[in-house]
């Protein structure tokens, strides 16, 4: 078994769509604008950084390429 643990001053992103969740957008990137939305407009995520709240998509993409890029993931 894996144990990990998770630091508060980090943030996990795991692609659990089309596993867990069926995804209601059109394109399966779609659903980082949707969190982002959700972000920017939920007080409950007022911990959370600006920057990462109106940046979420973006960020989220870029680290799956860098991931995929040096981890040579397919």
């Amino acid at each position: 078994m894996i144990k990990e643990k998770v630091c508060q001053d980090e943030i996990y992103s795991f692609d659990i769509f089309d596993t867990l969740v069926t995804r209601a957008v059109s394109e399966p990137l779609d659903i980082f604008s949707l969190i982002q939305y959700e972000l920017q407009n939920n007080d409950a995520y007022s911990d959370i950084p600006t920057f990462v709240k109106n940046n979420f998509a973006r960020i989220r993409k870029d680290v799956e390429k860098f991931i995929r890029v040096n981890l040579d993931i397919s």
